[in-house]
Formats: structure tokens, C-alpha cells, sequence
């Protein structure tokens, strides 16, 4: 998969790529109508801001407060909402990629 990135000699790049019968995805323009994460978000900076607490230590302990809401149902329905599907082949392959793939190295 590929993003929106510049590919300085994109012909030599894409042969390459085609070269050992592996084939290139690329991904869509970014769209935040499309992402869980900018939901939870929105959400949250309403329920932050209609709580109209005005000092750091209440604005903290509503921060918590708020969190709370955000159960495992609830990030399962924004996920779905955005198109995204989870299921337990989902899991499963998980799984399998998990247990079977090397950790990598990443150290320096």
C-alpha cells in the first residue's frame, strides 16, 4: 500500500514492484469522515466543552469522567460508522500474524 508520498523515479519504482508479481494500493485521499479517531474526538471536545468547567484540576478530573464513555461498544460503533468492519476472521488472522511473524529488530 502507498500513501501520498514523492516518488522520485515512480516508473523504476512501480517495475520493481511489478517485477517480483506484487501489485501497488494505493490509498485514498485522507478523509476525516472515513476515521474512528476524529468522531471520538469530536465527541469528546463537546462533551469537554458543554461540562464548562473553567480550572485545571476540575478540567483533569472531567477529562476521566468523560473517557468513561468511550466503552469497548461504543468505539466498536464509531469504527463500523466510518466503514470499517471487524469480524472474527479479523481476529483470527490477527492472530495467526501475530504468533507466526518475527518481531522486528529496531534497535540502532
Amino acid at each position: 500500500m502507498v500513501g501520498k508520498f514523492a516518488m522520485p523515479q515512480s516508473h523504476q519504482f512501480c517495475r520493481a514492484i511489478e517485477s517480483v508479481q506484487a501489485e501497488m494500493l494505493f490509498l485514498p485521499p485522507y478523509s476525516s469522515d472515513l476515521n474512528p479517531i476524529e468522531n471520538a474526538f469530536s465527541k469528546f471536545k463537546w462533551l469537554l466543552k458543554t461540562a464548562r468547567k473553567r480550572t485545571m484540576e476540575s478540567l483533569w478530573k472531567t477529562c476521566g469522567k468523560l473517557l468513561k464513555q468511550f466503552g469497548p461498544t461504543e468505539c466498536r460503533n464509531m469504527i463500523r460508522h466510518c466503514g470499517y468492519r471487524y469480524s472474527q476472521s479479523t481476529r483470527v488472522l490477527k492472530h495467526l500474524l501475530k504468533r507466526n511473524c518475527p518481531r522486528r529488530n529496531t534497535s540502532v
